[in-house]
């Protein structure tokens, strides 16, 4: 454990070394082949092919039209090729991005960094988030900055339709358009992927693996079930996490610290940094990142008189070496280690007037790691780019609850092998496809325990264990996908995907403790099998170059599992079945005013069938899995960016949202016309930022952000409770001075109390500094 620590803050202090940077690596010869067409499929395409990352207003790329190049070119040569006769010219060359603007710009750079657009990989090729036909929100790296985003919590309230159940690190999960599971041992209904691998366990998957947002490309997050391309547990939608890739070209680096306190509670602090070096200029380059985050407490102990005692602290980093063959060839390898330490969890007394405090004499921790370790291979072939992603991780965790009257303990680990081909066409002309296979096969170990103390002497036995039991949880999917794009002329074009899968569950444990009278009990072997197909259908069309509407209907679905045998209740089921649901959606993307105004909306109605409910049989309090009921949900989505002029940007993000059950399923929580778990009617985030220039060197940024979620209705041992609606307000002024930037910021400026989950009240009012430089 030490160890580690020292590694990750001495990775950090490499990365925080200041070295004059050279300028990207333009000599390089490669083979370009891409034909005439329009500038916003040619220009990703060609930063596709020559490795390197462009950003281009997308004002400035509307209806124009590139020139066909082909042959071998050193980059720069075949770029400035590329946009002969475009008006478009290169404006800035930093640390391997490339920034576009119409050739007036030229100099001042203003038009080029006023408004650069993010390209997503929601259909697993690189498109402009207003190309895709789909409700998706993209937050690039600098964004991710500007909202002091580390974690998950972080930035879900600004995305319409995304709900994070807040507590401690790596126990929230995401809620998508309020299709919330409805409790017990099952998948989760947002599939969370970093870079290429899904996070989530396939049985168990209640929380998700925090990830740290520093150093990330992106945060894509895809609205509505993404059952064809990104697989089972995507019914509702699909977080994924995007992290940076070395580059060959040049030598960067980042180093960030942050001091903050919060109210009434202890101080936070962080350190974090990044490193690019180019080992062999235009093949070979390493890119390592480090970062230790102490996160203060606020909540009282007041049976063990501690105060602040839910503190905890996050330590790990990732390193990536990139190697380039050859103009089409391109291999990297990435190690990622995170672990996660809270010697106390922050839940409250939900007394009222108890506030920040918590009276429980034994200890409640939880520990996480997470290691995951990839293998990226891209091939550029002649008509397509063939990609293999090879992926081994390991996640553990530990987890120790108690009250006055009993202990919970519930260690676990599993171990992922994930592999995944794919093959995304060249879009030369009015056909394009994406075809992949994908393998998973995860194996998970658990470990519950359930201790009276002083239950064991009572009863005459020598342990006052329970319940002790050992899980074990195998299984493996298979899948093949497809996508095929055609586009009947530059305004209309018809989608259709499949996606078939086969899932095997396979469940056993051994059961020992008073429950059992100190006789051990085997339970399984047990498995199922389930096999699915699930299509998507997207019409879009383009009435302009600068506005696109699209319909579509897609299937999302859950794997099923295996329930313990209970002899005395021979109804409950041997295993519980898929879950699916169809998603109907219309929606539309425009840019007004030049791009001064962006307006996107979703309206969408989704029929949830054969859900996949959690139940207790009454007589021995053991719970199962079971599949029974339907729901809807039903809702509109609204996203809004505004320019008015140089420097200001204003946003909103709005959502509405109505689901429900809509039938009774006796003796359940499963009643007609109640709310779904979790789920918020209204939610809105607005955003305001400006930046304007003090001197030549030096610029002030102000940010100021206010969040609204209604109430929600959760189910806690067969009682309703209702989360309160409650606002969030945050505040950040950022003083950038050439690479140096200081930050001063306040989250939760009115200091708002309320509990955003069961037992865990929002953070108090925290107030910080944040120094960054970069080279």
């Amino acid at each position: 454990m030490r160890i580690a620590k020292i590694r990750a803050v001495l990775i950090c202090g490499a990365a925080l070394i200041g070295l004059s940077a050279p300028a990207a690596a333009w000599a390089q010869a490669r083979a370009f082949d891409v034909p005439a067409q329009p500038a916003n499929r040619s220009i990703p395409e060609f930063a596709r092919q020559a490795g390197i990352e462009i950003v281009a207003p997308g004002r400035a790329l509307r209806g124009v039209t590139t020139t066909a190049i082909k042959g071998q070119y050193d980059t720069r040569t075949a770029l400035d090729r590329l946009l002969e006769g475009t008006g478009l010219a290169v404006v800035a060359d930093e640390n391997g991005k490339i920034t576009l603007a119409p050739a007036a710009a030229r100099g001042a750079e203003e038009a080029a960094l006023e408004y650069p657009e993010i390209l997503v990989t929601a259909t697993r090729r690189a498109v402009s988030v207003q190309e895709v036909p789909m409700a998706v929100t993209a937050i690039g790296e600098e964004q991710l900055e500007r909202m002091g985003a580390n974690g998950f919590a972080d930035f879900y309230r600004s995305v319409p339709g995304l709900l994070f159940s807040e507590g401690d690190r790596n126990a929230g999960g995401f809620t998508i358009r309020g299709i919330a599971s409805t409790g017990g041992d099952n998948q989760a209904t947002v599939a969370v992927y970093l870079d290429e691998l899904p996070t989530d366990d396939s049985r168990g998957a209640r929380s998700v693996m925090d990830i740290d947002l520093f150093d990330v490309s992106r945060v894509e997050i895809l609205r509505g079930p993404q059952g064809t391309l990104f697989g089972s547990g995507a019914m509702g939608g699909a977080v994924r996490v995007i992290t940076n890739k070395p580059d060959t070209g040049a030598f960067s680096g980042k180093g960030q610290a942050t001091l903050s306190t919060i109210h009434d509670g202890a101080e936070n602090y962080e350190l974090k940094g990044v490193l690019n070096v180019p080992l062999v200029a235009g093949r070979l380059a390493l890119r390592t990142t480090g970062y230790y985050i102490h996160d203060g407490g606020f909540v009282d102990n007041v049976a063990t008189g501690r105060k602040n005692a839910n503190e905890s602290r996050t330590y790990g980093g990732r390193a990536s070496l990139r190697f380039e063959p050859s103009e089409t060839l391109s291999l990297t390898a990435t190690a990622i280690l995170q672990d996660t330490d809270t010697p106390a969890l922050g839940a409250v007394d939900r007394t009222p007037g108890a506030g920040y405090t918590w009276s429980v004499a034994r200890p409640s921790y939880q520990n996480n790691r997470l290691q995951t370790y990839n293998f990226l291979g891209e091939l550029e072939l002649s008509f397509a780019q063939l990609m293999s992603s090879t992926t081994y991780a390991k996640k553990s965790g530990e987890m120790s609850a108690s009250n006055d009257i009993v202990i919970f303990n519930s260690p676990d680990e599993s171990e992922s092998f994930a592999q995944e081909f794919r093959l995304t066409s060249n879009k030369n002309g009015p056909f394009s496809w994406v075809a992949g296979a994908f393998y998973l096969k995860r194996k998970r170990e658990a470990f519950q325990t359930v201790i009276v103390p002083g239950f064991g002497e009572m009863l005459g036995f020598p342990t006052d264990t329970l319940i002790d039991a050992t899980i074990w949880l195998d299984d493996q999917e298979t899948a093949l996908y497809g996508e095929a794009t055609y586009e009947f002329s530059p305004s209309l074009a018809l989608t259709g995907g499949l996606r078939w899968f086969s899932n095997t569950a396979r469940y056993r444990d051994v059961q020992n403790g008073i429950a059992t009278g100190l006789i051990p009990v085997a339970n399984g072997p047990y498995s199922d099998t389930d096999r699915k197909v699930t299509p998507r259908l997207v019409l879009t069309y383009k009435p302009s170059s600068s506005a696109m509407i699209y319909a579509s209907a897609a299937q999302g679905y859950r794997i099923g599992g295996v329930n313990v045998p209970i002899p005395i209740a021979p109804e409950v089921p041997a295993a519980y079945e898929p879950d699916s649901l169809w998603n109907y959606e219309i929606g539309a993307k425009t840019e007004w005013f030049d791009q001064r105004l962006i307006v996107n909306a979703a309206l969408y109605y989704i029929d949830w069938t054969n859900i996949q409910i959690g139940l207790t049989e009454p007589m021995t309090e053991i719970g199962y899995m079971s599949n029974a009921g339907s729901a809807h949900s039903q809702g509109f989505e609204l996203e809004l960016t505004a320019r008015p002029t140089k420097g200001l940007e204003l946003a909103s993000a709005l959502s509405l949202n109505k689901a429900e059950f809509d039938e009774t399923i006796p003796d359940t929580e499963t009643i007609k016309g109640r709310r779904l778990p979790g789920q918020r009617k209204f939610t809105i985030s607005n955003s305001i930022a400006y930046e304007f220039d003090l001197s030549d060197t030096t610029a002030l940024s102000l940010r100021a952000e206010h969040q609204y979620l209604s109430d929600a209705e959760i189910i806690v041992g067969g009682e309703t409770v209702v989360l309160p609606a409650h606002h969030l307000v945050n505040a950040r002024a950022t003083l950038k001075r050439g690479p140096i930037n200081l930050t001063a910021f306040c989250q939760n400026l009115t200091n708002s109390s309320q509990f955003v989950s069961y037992s865990y009240r929002q953070k108090p009012r925290t107030i910080g500094l944040t120094l960054q430089g970069q080279f």
